[in-house]
């Protein structure tokens, strides 16, 4: 079902070969025809509410879904247009366009280039330090704070949506809607172990900003670690993640319980904010004074369910 290379969106970008597909849609890679550059298309097509596709292009729903395909559809053009106006200035992908054609959406998207920070990490034999991490890590911080400002949530950071770029530092991309990223929505759901908080794992649950708090605690633990946290679907059942510095002794105490904080599984025992983690990643006498507010917090909340 995908489309044909060759294809014309708004007369000005040409669709190229697919890249991958996931519960909501195609990636394609792409050209910008008036200034020759290379792009990403990301074209809205649910696997599950969508009917074949004709040889007119065009994007129908599957009877009896007509009414998701279109609301989750309004959700994907909502998402690129809020994100379209808060990028390129963070450390996130940009956004360049957001097209109507063939019933569908397209969402034009930069060429980020880089290396994904999964393969990063694998080609990299030692853990990297916390100031290297933070240093890193830093723009897709500003950015995910960015994206809560203007009440958006990723819900999908993981070190393969995540570019390493040349100058060392990191960029975010894999955007989606609420619907990919919740177990049980309707959408062929895409979660990532070890990454997704265990709030996504039920619709009945709500997801805010600890939501992304968590999945950046998660990527900056399997940064300093060597290994990513046990999946949160598996901590529900038996909690059995160890600290950072159990695993690698070398990460400083500070670091090793803000992590600790940020991996909470109840997310009103969890750090609630990006910047709040960030600082205390970064700043020994900030996680200590976090964490004792933190404590005193957890100790009240206790003592109300007695």
């Amino acid at each position: 079902g995908c489309l044909p290379v060759g294809t014309v969106l708004g007369g000005r970008y040409t669709v190229g070969e697919m890249r991958s597909l996931d519960g909501e849609g195609v990636l394609y890679s792409g050209v910008e025809n008036l200034g020759a550059f290379r792009v990403t298309i990301k074209e809205y097509l649910p696997v599950t509410l969508s009917a074949e596709r004709g040889a007119d292009c065009v994007l129908r729903p599957k009877q009896g879904s007509e009414v998701l395909f279109k609301t989750t559809r309004m959700d994907f053009a909502d998402l690129y247009r809020a994100l379209e106006r808060i990028t390129p200035a963070t450390g996130l992908e940009a956004v360049l366009d957001v097209v109507e054609a063939n019933n569908t959406v397209y969402a034009v998207l930069e060429n980020l280039g880089g290396t994904p920070l999964e393969q990063w990490l694998e080609n990299r034999p030692a853990p990297v330090r916390a100031e290297e991490a933070c240093a890193m890590l830093r723009p897709v911080f500003e950015g995910v704070a960015a994206m809560h400002k203007a009440g958006l949530v990723h819900r999908g950071i993981c070190p393969e949506n995540i570019r390493v770029m040349a100058d060392g530092r990191c960029r975010l991309a894999g955007y989606a809607t609420v619907g990919l990223r919740t177990a049980g929505s309707g959408l062929h759901e895409q979660l990532y172990e070890g990454y997704s908080a265990p709030e996504q794992y039920s619709t009945a649950e709500f997801e805010g900003r600890y939501t992304d708090e968590y999945s950046l605690a998660a990527v900056f633990y399997r940064m300093v670690c060597g290994l990513s946290p046990v999946p949160a679907a598996q901590r529900l059942v038996s909690d059995s993640n160890p600290k950072a510095r159990t695993v690698t002794p070398s990460v400083p105490a500070y670091v090793s319980e803000t992590l600790y904080l940020g991996l909470r599984l109840k997310p009103v025992e969890r750090i609630q904010t990006v910047q709040q983690l960030f600082r205390a990643l970064s700043e020994r006498e900030y996680a200590e004074e976090l964490s004792r507010s933190m404590e005193a917090v957890s100790y009240t909340h206790l003592r109300a369910h007695e």
